[in-house]
Protein backbone atom coordinates (compact mmCIF):
# COMPACT_ATOMS: atom_id res chain seq x y z
CA UNK A 1 0.00 0.00 0.00
CA UNK A 2 1.44 3.38 -0.96
CA UNK A 3 1.75 6.23 1.49
CA UNK A 4 -0.81 8.25 -0.50
CA UNK A 5 -3.37 5.47 -0.23
CA UNK A 6 -2.74 5.20 3.51
CA UNK A 7 -3.24 8.97 3.76
CA UNK A 8 -6.53 8.69 1.86
CA UNK A 9 -7.86 5.95 4.12
CA UNK A 10 -6.82 7.91 7.22
CA UNK A 11 -8.71 10.97 5.93
CA UNK A 12 -11.73 8.73 5.31
CA UNK A 13 -11.42 7.24 8.81
CA UNK A 14 -11.14 10.74 10.32
CA UNK A 15 -14.44 11.64 8.66
CA UNK A 16 -16.15 8.57 10.09
CA UNK A 17 -14.73 9.32 13.56
CA UNK A 18 -15.90 12.95 13.35
CA UNK A 19 -19.45 11.81 12.66
CA UNK A 20 -19.34 9.19 15.44
CA UNK A 21 -18.03 11.71 17.98
CA UNK A 22 -20.80 14.11 17.00
CA UNK A 23 -23.46 11.46 17.52
CA UNK A 24 -21.89 10.41 20.84
CA UNK A 25 -22.09 13.99 22.17
CA UNK A 26 -25.57 14.48 20.69
CA UNK A 27 -26.98 11.33 22.28
CA UNK A 28 -25.64 12.36 25.69
CA UNK A 29 -28.28 15.12 25.80
CA UNK A 30 -30.05 15.59 22.48
CA UNK A 31 -32.20 18.44 23.81
CA UNK A 32 -29.19 20.70 24.38
CA UNK A 33 -28.75 23.22 21.51
CA UNK A 34 -24.97 22.94 22.02
CA UNK A 35 -25.05 19.23 21.35
CA UNK A 36 -27.20 19.65 18.25
CA UNK A 37 -24.86 22.37 16.95
CA UNK A 38 -21.85 20.15 17.69
CA UNK A 39 -23.47 17.26 15.78
CA UNK A 40 -24.16 19.53 12.80
CA UNK A 41 -20.54 20.72 12.89
CA UNK A 42 -18.96 17.26 13.17
CA UNK A 43 -21.20 15.80 10.46
CA UNK A 44 -20.21 18.69 8.17
CA UNK A 45 -16.52 18.04 8.79
CA UNK A 46 -17.07 14.30 8.42
CA UNK A 47 -18.75 14.74 5.03
CA UNK A 48 -15.92 17.02 3.93
CA UNK A 49 -13.26 14.49 5.01
CA UNK A 50 -15.01 11.51 3.43
CA UNK A 51 -15.61 13.44 0.19
CA UNK A 52 -11.97 14.55 0.06
CA UNK A 53 -10.75 10.98 0.60
CA UNK A 54 -13.11 9.71 -2.11
CA UNK A 55 -11.79 12.39 -4.47
CA UNK A 56 -8.24 11.19 -3.88
CA UNK A 57 -9.13 7.49 -4.14
CA UNK A 58 -11.41 7.76 -7.19
CA UNK A 59 -9.86 6.53 -10.44
CA UNK A 60 -12.66 7.90 -12.64
CA UNK A 61 -12.49 11.67 -13.32
CA UNK A 62 -16.30 11.97 -13.45
CA UNK A 63 -16.60 10.53 -9.96
CA UNK A 64 -13.64 12.62 -8.82
CA UNK A 65 -15.44 15.74 -10.07
CA UNK A 66 -18.57 14.78 -8.09
CA UNK A 67 -16.53 14.30 -4.91
CA UNK A 68 -14.63 17.59 -5.26
CA UNK A 69 -17.94 19.40 -5.85
CA UNK A 70 -19.22 17.84 -2.62
CA UNK A 71 -16.05 19.08 -0.88
CA UNK A 72 -16.86 22.55 -2.23
CA UNK A 73 -20.48 22.40 -1.05
CA UNK A 74 -19.34 21.33 2.39
CA UNK A 75 -17.30 24.53 2.78
CA UNK A 76 -20.56 26.39 3.39
CA UNK A 77 -21.90 23.79 5.82
CA UNK A 78 -18.67 23.73 7.84
CA UNK A 79 -18.49 27.50 8.20
CA UNK A 80 -22.20 27.85 8.93
CA UNK A 81 -22.21 25.02 11.47
CA UNK A 82 -19.10 26.39 13.17
CA UNK A 83 -20.79 29.79 13.42
CA UNK A 84 -23.88 28.14 14.90
CA UNK A 85 -21.72 26.14 17.33
CA UNK A 86 -19.86 29.27 18.43
CA UNK A 87 -23.19 30.99 19.14
CA UNK A 88 -24.49 27.96 21.03
CA UNK A 89 -21.46 27.56 23.31
CA UNK A 90 -20.87 31.26 24.01
CA UNK A 91 -24.42 32.08 25.07
CA UNK A 92 -25.69 30.94 28.45
CA UNK A 93 -29.27 30.28 27.34
CA UNK A 94 -29.00 29.83 23.59
CA UNK A 95 -32.34 29.33 21.89
CA UNK A 96 -32.29 28.73 18.16
CA UNK A 97 -35.23 30.56 16.64
CA UNK A 98 -37.17 28.60 14.04
CA UNK A 99 -36.90 31.39 11.47
CA UNK A 100 -33.09 31.44 11.84
CA UNK A 101 -33.02 27.66 11.43
CA UNK A 102 -35.20 27.93 8.34
CA UNK A 103 -33.01 30.67 6.82
CA UNK A 104 -29.85 28.64 7.53
CA UNK A 105 -31.37 25.50 6.05
CA UNK A 106 -32.54 27.31 2.89
CA UNK A 107 -29.16 29.02 2.48
CA UNK A 108 -27.32 25.72 2.88
CA UNK A 109 -29.66 23.97 0.46
CA UNK A 110 -29.34 26.73 -2.15
CA UNK A 111 -25.56 26.83 -1.86
CA UNK A 112 -25.29 23.05 -2.18
CA UNK A 113 -27.64 23.03 -5.17
CA UNK A 114 -25.69 25.91 -6.77
CA UNK A 115 -22.52 23.80 -6.70
CA UNK A 116 -24.19 21.06 -8.72
CA UNK A 117 -26.23 23.32 -11.04
CA UNK A 118 -23.26 25.57 -11.89
CA UNK A 119 -20.32 23.19 -11.50
CA UNK A 120 -18.05 25.12 -13.91
CA UNK A 121 -18.45 28.22 -11.75
CA UNK A 122 -16.88 26.37 -8.82
CA UNK A 123 -14.60 23.70 -10.31
CA UNK A 124 -13.57 24.24 -13.93
CA UNK A 125 -12.13 20.76 -14.41
CA UNK A 126 -10.37 17.88 -12.75
CA UNK A 127 -7.03 16.84 -14.23
CA UNK A 128 -5.26 13.57 -13.60
CA UNK A 129 -1.47 13.67 -13.30
CA UNK A 130 1.01 10.90 -12.54
CA UNK A 131 1.19 12.23 -8.97
CA UNK A 132 -2.57 12.42 -8.45
CA UNK A 133 -5.57 14.57 -9.31
CA UNK A 134 -5.83 18.32 -9.44
CA UNK A 135 -8.96 20.47 -9.51
CA UNK A 136 -8.88 23.74 -11.43
CA UNK A 137 -10.85 26.20 -9.35
CA UNK A 138 -13.45 28.63 -10.66
CA UNK A 139 -14.44 32.02 -9.26
CA UNK A 140 -17.31 30.48 -7.25
CA UNK A 141 -14.85 28.44 -5.21
CA UNK A 142 -12.98 31.60 -4.26
CA UNK A 143 -16.26 33.32 -3.31
CA UNK A 144 -17.20 30.35 -1.12
CA UNK A 145 -13.72 30.50 0.40
CA UNK A 146 -14.20 34.17 1.29
CA UNK A 147 -17.52 33.37 2.97
CA UNK A 148 -15.85 30.44 4.74
CA UNK A 149 -12.99 32.62 5.99
CA UNK A 150 -15.33 35.34 7.21
CA UNK A 151 -17.70 32.96 9.03
CA UNK A 152 -14.84 31.00 10.64
CA UNK A 153 -13.08 34.22 11.72
CA UNK A 154 -16.25 35.52 13.37
CA UNK A 155 -16.73 32.15 15.06
CA UNK A 156 -13.19 32.14 16.46
CA UNK A 157 -13.67 35.70 17.66
CA UNK A 158 -16.91 34.73 19.46
CA UNK A 159 -15.16 31.78 21.10
CA UNK A 160 -12.25 33.98 22.15
CA UNK A 161 -14.58 36.61 23.64
CA UNK A 162 -16.38 33.92 25.64
CA UNK A 163 -13.24 33.35 27.74
CA UNK A 164 -14.11 36.57 29.61
CA UNK A 165 -17.88 36.11 29.64
CA UNK A 166 -18.99 36.42 33.27
CA UNK A 167 -22.28 34.59 32.69
CA UNK A 168 -20.53 31.35 31.70
CA UNK A 169 -19.30 28.91 34.33
CA UNK A 170 -15.63 27.95 34.62
CA UNK A 171 -16.46 24.56 33.07
CA UNK A 172 -18.16 26.21 30.08
CA UNK A 173 -15.20 28.57 29.62
CA UNK A 174 -12.81 25.60 29.70
CA UNK A 175 -14.91 23.79 27.09
CA UNK A 176 -14.77 26.90 24.90
CA UNK A 177 -10.99 27.14 25.37
CA UNK A 178 -10.67 23.49 24.36
CA UNK A 179 -12.90 24.06 21.30
CA UNK A 180 -10.91 27.14 20.34
CA UNK A 181 -7.53 25.43 20.63
CA UNK A 182 -8.65 22.21 18.95
CA UNK A 183 -10.13 24.09 15.97
CA UNK A 184 -6.91 25.94 15.34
Amino acid sequence: MTSLLIRDYLIFLAGILDILIGFFVFLKDYKQPRNRAFLFFTVSIGIWSISLACFFISKNLIYARFWILLVTASLITISTSFFLLSKAVTTKHFIQKKIVSLILFVALLLSAVAVFILPQFFIKEVISHYWGKESILGIGYYLYSLFYGLAVSISFYKLYRSFKNKTLSAKEKNINKFLFSSMI
